[in-house]
């Protein structure tokens, strides 16, 4: 596809080479845009890199077929999200950066877990830790998530799974915790084969949890509703859940909603 003149000083601007441009047209199919990033203080400001926006379901094969032909040249693609001049959510994205360093991405987009007082810097230095225990790629990132695919896992799959509960508990409370063991009999089976027993530690951060939760004043009809709308799987379960997650994907998307 053919750059319009718009696109090329865009490149001239942020200091992508043409035929650089003329190859993420090609593959993304859409216009090429200024990227968005933030502030600390997360507000928006024009960024040296490019967003493409796309379909979620076709970021997979992008970054596939682009990273490859990028990476020698100096570039890197990510998923993540596309913004508008004044910080609006557009939808999904394609995005290049003149980087290799896959951790600029993070910096580009604050990424960051507040509510759960996870700072940007958190992140970073969780992730620098993790490599050295598995090897690992970031492929996409964006202000309230991160996205990795694994070339190796650690050695201890269940405690890594606890160490990410600890460190991202959103990743189990809404991900793996809300899966159901009347549909997925055989999962749960083989999450506990996996992970037979939790660390002392853990067990006893749960125990303290479920005290936490049993003093709160919640209506007994609520509960009830809890109790018989299927999704009962235990925070314990949704750890193992987790392990047994990364050992059959080699994937992990880390969020704090």
């Amino acid at each position: 596809m053919t750059l319009t003149l718009a696109e090329r000083q865009l490149a001239a601007d942020v200091g992508f080479e043409v035929d650089i441009c003329d190859l993420i047209k090609g593959t993304c199919g859409g216009s090429l845009n200024r990227l968005i990033a933030f502030t600390e203080q997360f507000d928006p400001k024009e960024a040296d890199g490019i967003a493409v926006s796309v379909k979620r379901d076709e970021f997979t094969p992008m970054l596939s077929k682009l990273q490859p032909q990028l990476l020698p040249r100096g570039y890197r693609v990510f998923w993540s999200g596309m913004y508008g001049p004044k910080g609006q959510t557009l939808g999904d994205a394609i995005v290049a950066l003149k980087s290799t360093d896959e951790y600029d991405i993070l910096r580009v987009r604050q990424t960051n877990g507040m509510n759960y007082n996870v700072s940007t810097k958190d992140v970073l230095e969780r992730l620098q830790k993790w490599r050295s225990e598995c090897e690992f790629e970031i492929v996409g990132a964006d202000g309230a998530w991160v996205a990795i695919q694994f070339k190796s896992l650690p050695q201890s799959i269940c405690a890594f799974a606890e160490e990410i509960y600890e460190f991202c508990p959103d990743s189990v409370e809404q991900g793996t915790g809300l899966r159901n063991e009347r549909s997925e009999p055989e999962a749960f089976a083989a999450a506990r084969r996996l992970c037979p027993t939790l660390s002392e530690k853990m067990e006893r951060k749960l125990e303290a949890q479920r005290a936490r939760f049993e003093s709160m004043n919640i209506p007994p009809e609520v509960r009830a509703r809890l109790k018989s709308s299927g999704f009962t799987t235990t925070t314990d379960m949704g750890i193992r859940l987790l392990a047994h997650q990364l050992k059959e994907t080699w994937q992990l998307f880390l969020w704090w909603d």
